[in-house]
């Protein structure tokens, strides 16, 4: 696994310009809750849907695989939402994994939506992890070191690459962590 980000050399407070992300207010670098090192990404507010973006060289090739770490501190909540990562192909996007505090499990979402694991535990880190397979415009998932999930199609049907990572926070409570972002490839890629 290569790091795509771990957000231990930026500043805590607003994640909005560090690292070239571009992230609404409440989104933001904390340092007393991390999955490994110094730093992790958390949501001070709630509402609707946000997500935060960064642009990275384009990885094209099948069975490149992206991934990220959640904690949440409530895991089952039906006045919660979900939060997790998304990956795009510019301003398209592809599909998430998030942690779905409203339904307390783990979901890949694409064209279809799949259950990744029912139930969470609260206050433990999960790494969410989504296989793409460019051919035939399709992703699956996995959490932490399960089987990957069946293939479902990508939300904005054919896409050639993964450009852009996104942060995804919707109707979230109690306090989220977002951490390590990795991806594996055979290309030899650099971040942007």
């Amino acid at each position: 696994m290569a790091t795509i980000d771990n957000f231990d050399s930026y500043s805590v407070g607003d994640l909005n310009g560090q690292g070239s992300w571009t992230a609404p207010a409440e989104v933001d670098i904390q340092n007393s809750v991390s999955q490994s090192a110094s730093n992790a990404v958390t949501r001070t507010g709630t509402g609707g849907l946000t997500t935060s973006k960064k642009t990275i060289t384009a990885i094209t090739n099948d069975s490149a695989t992206v991934s990220c770490y959640v904690r949440a501190s409530v895991t089952n909540d039906g006045g919660g939402g979900s939060f997790g990562y998304a990956i795009l192909s510019s301003t398209n996007e592809i599909a998430r994994v998030v942690m779905s505090q409203d339904n307390n499990d783990i979901r890949l979402i694409g064209a279809t939506t799949v259950s990744l694991s029912s139930g969470a535990t609260t206050n433990t880190w999960y790494q969410l992890t989504m296989e793409i397979d460019f051919t035939n415009d399709r992703v699956r998932a996995k959490v932490d070191s399960g089987a990957y999930s069946s293939y479902v199609n990508g939300l904005s049907g054919a896409f050639s690459q993964v450009d852009v990572i996104g942060l995804v926070f919707g109707g979230t409570v109690g306090s989220l962590y977002i951490d390590t972002i990795e991806y594996t490839t055979s290309q030899n890629i650099t971040m942007t």
